[in-house]
């Protein structure tokens, strides 16, 4: 049994016996415990959530502890078919970022020559 599974295992048999005794039908599973399975578990019912949380940098070697992850729901009772996988992906700043790079040959009295300026491709609308 993988380490995914003891949690979820453990988890399940802690909070469904509480969710069914408040008629609660919702609530987190497993929310990133172990580094290894960057995923969140939400249980609706007999259905269940599952957000991929790994980062393309950090987690490229992790796909088997991903599908290892989806077996281990499975193995609670829950059918794949009723399982929804949704990614979770770093947002990207908002709006214009400006950079500016001064050169050596820049003026010293603090005009912009010699500056470099790029900004991204983002319109504004004038109000």
């Amino acid at each position: 049994m993988t380490a995914i599974a003891n949690r979820l295992k453990k988890n399940w048999d802690k909070l469904k016996p509480w969710a069914s005794k408040l008629e609660i039908e919702s609530f987190r599973l497993y929310d990133r415990d172990i580094p290894e399975y960057p995923s969140i578990i939400e249980v609706f019912g007999n259905n269940a959530v599952l957000w991929d949380r790994r980062d393309d940098l950090i987690d490229r070697d992790k796909d088997q502890n991903f599908h290892d992850t989806i077996d281990a729901v499975v193995a609670l009772g829950i059918p794949r078919e009723n399982m929804v996988v949704k990614r979770r992906a770093r947002q990207q700043p908002r709006g214009a970022t400006i950079i500016s790079q001064v050169s050596s040959a820049g003026s010293e009295d603090g005009s912009s020559a010699g500056v470099e300026h790029a900004e991204t491709d983002v319109d504004f609308e004038a109000t």
